[in-house]
C-alpha cells in the first residue's frame, strides 16, 4: 500500500524487484482475506501459508537491499534491454523510450534505509504475528485434543 502511495502519489518509479515483492504482497493479502473470512474454520495452515509468502516476500526485499548495497550484482532484467544501435538517433531513441527503472538505486530512503529494507523488516514482524497465531492455535488444539 505505501509502495503504491509512492508510485501514484509521489511519482516514485518501482524497478521490477519492487513489482516482484508487490505481486507477492497481494498474493499474500488475498491468501490472508481468503482463509479470515472465508474459511470456516481458520486453520493453522492458512497462517503458516501466509508466513511462508511473506518470507518470499522479505527473501525478494533483502535480496533488493543486497543489490542496491552493492553487495550482490544486480539481475540482467534490472539493466534494461538496449539493443546495438547502429546510429547515434537509433541509440537515442532506445534511451529515451527506455523506462526500466535500475534496482541499485533506491528512490527513496528514509534514515539511510530504502524502502526495501522497510519492507524486509515489516515483512519479517507479520511473519511473526503469524508464528504468535501459530503458536496460539496449537495452544487450542492440544486443550480440545485432551
Amino acid at each position: 500500500m505505501v509502495a503504491w502511495m509512492g508510485e501514484h502519489i509521489f511519482g516514485l518509479k518501482p524497478c521490477i524487484l519492487c513489482l516482484y515483492q508487490r505481486y507477492v504482497q497481494v498474493l499474500a493479502t488475498i491468501f490472508a482475506g481468503v482463509v479470515a473470512f472465508v474459511l470456516p474454520k481458520r486453520t493453522l495452515y492458512g497462517l503458516v501459508g501466509c508466513s511462508l509468502l511473506l518470507l518470499v516476500v522479505a527473501g525478494i526485499a533483502l535480496y533488493q537491499v543486497g543489490v542496491e548495497e552493492h553487495w550482490v550484482k544486480a539481475p540482467a532484467i534490472c539493466a534494461g534491454g538496449l539493443q546495438p544501435a547502429t546510429t547515434i538517433e537509433e541509440l537515442q531513441r532506445q534511451i529515451a523510450s527506455n523506462n526500466v527503472v535500475p534496482c541499485d538505486r533506491p528512490g527513496f530512503t528514509l534514515f539511510g534505509i530504502s524502502l526495501a529494507g522497510y519492507n524486509v523488516m515489516f515483512s519479517l514482524f507479520l511473519v511473526m504475528v503469524c508464528f504468535v497465531g501459530i503458536g496460539a492455535g496449537s495452544k487450542v488444539v492440544t486443550r480440545h485434543a485432551r
